[in-house]
């Protein structure tokens, strides 16, 4: 991990995170528009104030568990969560994004990582799923670095463009993190 990750934790979106959130994704968005529905042109101030509200009551209701990355200094990185918990299943979706000054430093990695284990620790889940876009090489990358085993392609698995995706389908479980 280089210096830049080393410094990276995770924590629940606070209200204040919204002018943050709003700024890196007008500085991401032509780079991530291509992977993330809602990094879109036009994001604005109240969808960045509608996303922390969303997440902070996703966190009260324990229906979902979405993180802002953050550095040693509180400055935002990026996003990672849990999402589509199956208490049943014991299992969970994992995602996540950096901002695009801050790609390519392990930043992603660092964070999903931290996330599978709140995930396996926290939440006792026995399965966590990612997937990407078969196009997404970063996104297939960081399921790499963390020691997913790639399960194969799930048809229609995701929604991306008004169009119904395939994606390639990975698993981590807790033997899988160090």
């Amino acid at each position: 991990m280089d210096a830049v990750a080393s410094g990276v934790r995770i924590r629940p979106w606070q209200a204040d995170d919204a002018e943050a959130l709003h700024a890196l994704v007008q500085a991401s968005q032509p780079a991530l528009a291509a992977w993330l529905p809602w990094c879109r042109h036009g994001y604005g101030i109240d969808d960045a104030r509608g996303w922390t509200a969303r997440s902070m009551a996703a966190w009260d209701a324990r229906s979902e568990f979405p993180f802002a990355v953050v550095d040693e200094d509180d400055a935002l990185l990026g996003g990672t969560g849990l999402s589509r918990l199956n208490p049943s299943r014991r299992s969970a979706n994992l995602g996540y994004w950096t901002g695009a000054p801050f790609i390519r430093r392990g930043i992603a990695s660092e964070a999903a990582r931290q996330t599978a284990r709140f995930g396996f620790g926290e939440l006792a889940l026995q399965r966590i799923e990612i997937l990407a876009l078969p196009d997404n090489v970063a996104s297939l990358g960081v399921a790499r670095k963390l020691g997913a085993t790639r399960e194969g392609i799930a048809h229609k698995a995701l929604h991306y463009d008004g169009q119904p995706c395939d994606a390639w389908l990975h698993s981590l479980t807790p033997d899988d993190l160090p």
